[in-house]
């Protein structure tokens, strides 16, 4: 198994998406995963139905994901933008994130589980307030995640049948 494929068994990516390369830093103690989509496919409008092809690419965004061990992971990723008839030129959303969040949905679990916002603001490398507004941002994601309630199951042990 390649770290390409490990990443992606790990992430849970959905199609189109899929893991392009990974990167360890052992010296920064860091991984870095970048993430692309398939060619040729058609994206919804983030506000209303319908299939519409590329437009254009935002520029690359990084998310702070889940620690790989001991090691701080990031996500990156250009995001596809279409332009819809009715809303313009807009960005799709990103599976694995809120809109303008800097964490994955994933990555935001220990904030909503009750983990200290400076702890973490230290440990993401940004201000606590933005931590603090990351976090209420994924609350809504992360109920509605089926990723996270996969992980919920998974820390909290499968349900006894009787």
């Amino acid at each position: 198994m390649t770290k390409e494929e490990f990443y992606e068994e790990l992430l849970e990516l959905p199609q189109p998406w899929h893991v392009e390369r990974v990167a360890l830093d052992k010296g920064a103690a860091r991984v870095d995963v970048w993430l692309a989509h398939l060619g040729g496919v058609r994206w919804n409008c983030p506000y209303c139905p319908g299939a519409l092809a590329v437009y254009d690419h935002v520029p690359e965004r990084v998310w702070r994901h889940l620690d790989t061990c001991e090691y701080r992971t990031f996500l990156h990723a250009r995001l596809p933008r279409v332009k819809c008839p009715k809303h313009g030129v807009v960005q799709v959303k990103a599976p694995w994130a809120e809109d303008d969040g800097r964490a994955t949905v994933c990555g935001a679990v220990c904030g909503v589980c009750g983990a200290r916002h400076r702890i973490e603001s230290y440990l993401y490398g940004i201000s606590w307030l933005t931590r603090a507004d990351d976090i209420s941002r994924s609350r809504n994601a992360l109920v509605r995640s089926s990723a996270f309630t996969r992980l919920f199951l998974r820390l909290r042990g499968s349900p006894k049948t009787a």
